[in-house]
């Protein structure tokens, strides 16, 4: 029993559709880091604020509370509010 393929034009086809497919992968793979380092941003600035907030009730420099609350390759500006009122 001999074996003859159908058709030998398939050849290459599934290789040729996960080629077009790359490009589309690429793309969620890096929206997911985006979303990733967005959400990572965003928890941070949660905890400099914590602990700025921290480091002020304890009448302690809030800018550098927060500055060290966070990881060290984050670009960060704190600043102090004005405030006033006391508890």
């Amino acid at each position: 029993m001999s074996y003859s393929p159908k058709s030998t034009r398939d050849r290459g086809q599934v290789a040729l559709e996960y080629l077009g497919f790359i490009p589309i992968l690429i793309l969620v793979a890096m929206a997911g880091v985006q979303i990733g380092l967005i959400a990572y941003t965003a928890q941070q600035a949660g905890t400099a604020a914590r602990a700025g907030a921290r480091a002020a009730s304890l009448d302690l420099s809030a800018q550098e509370g927060c500055v060290n609350a966070i990881s060290d390759w984050l670009s960060v500006d704190c600043a102090e509010g004005g405030g006033g009122d006391s508890v």
